[in-house]
């Protein structure tokens, strides 16, 4: 019964014939904005809930903690190889260039030279058209769903398309990555010992972009990267905060 069952409809830029966008234009304008509002209210939702997911003990952690506070115990957390693993990633490999701090995230865009899923395909163009996406997007921080104007206003008056943007892609944390296959933007990496050999050789690696130039072969041997590995699986937390894990509060 089209009455009581409407046919699904969403927005759909740039296809206006599409199905689903002539049933979202075929509704009221008030029942729009009620499903606008709670999609702007069921990921603000989600949002809230993944940032009370915080890894703290993983056994690198524990480590860091007893390098402060001068426990032996603390200290053994993490096996021979994963310590060498660390100072492969402080050193020889650079891996720290991008991946720093306590997310392991410097939190910018750079271009990772991983050859797209689809060969057939061309490269994803990354925030080159992601920040278009991103202005245009009526949920953005100046949208009208936004519970910080001000704020959108700042993120947003900065970001600026340019060559440079070409292929670049948000450097993602390393902490639990050990649980997070398939790898890199669009999974093309099956496994953390394929990305550390893919870094290594750069084999079938895309050329470097003409203005970001910081991905070269690392030239790792088999036991380094065995050992680089090992300090990447050391970043796993196993235990979520207990309240995580009931049921919410009625």
């Amino acid at each position: 019964d089209p009455e009581r069952f409407p046919p699904r409809g969403r927005p759909v830029p740039g296809v206006p014939e599409h199905p689903y966008a002539r049933a979202w234009n075929g509704m009221s304008a008030a029942n729009r904005d009620v499903i606008d509002r709670v999609f702007a209210n069921l990921g603000k939702a989600l949002a809230a809930f993944e940032r009370q997911i915080v890894s703290r003990r993983a056994p690198f952690d524990v480590f860091v903690e007893g390098l402060r506070d001068g426990e032996a115990a603390k200290r053994a957390s993490l096996a021979p190889a994963a310590v060498r693993g660390l100072q492969l990633f402080l050193g020889k490999a650079r891996c720290h260039t991008c991946h720093d701090g306590p997310h392991f995230s410097d939190l910018e865009f750079h271009d990772d030279r991983v050859p797209p899923l689809d060969p057939a395909h061309e490269p994803d163009s990354g925030r080159h058209a992601g920040i278009a996406l991103v202005l245009e997007d009526p949920f953005n921080g100046l949208g009208r769903f936004s519970d910080d104007v001000e704020a959108g206003r700042t993120r947003l008056a900065y970001l600026a398309r340019t060559n440079h943007n070409l292929r670049e892609l948000k450097t993602p944390t390393l902490r639990n990555v050990a649980v997070t296959a398939p790898y890199m933007h669009q999974g093309q990496l099956a496994t953390l010992a394929e990305v550390v050999r893919f870094y290594s050789t750069l084999e079938g690696a895309l050329p470097p972009h003409a203005e970001e130039k910081l991905v070269e072969p690392l030239g790792l041997s088999s036991q380094e990267q065995a050992d680089l590995l090992a300090f990447l699986e050391s970043l796993t937390d196993t235990a979520l905060p207990p309240e995580l894990l009931q049921a919410p509060a009625e």
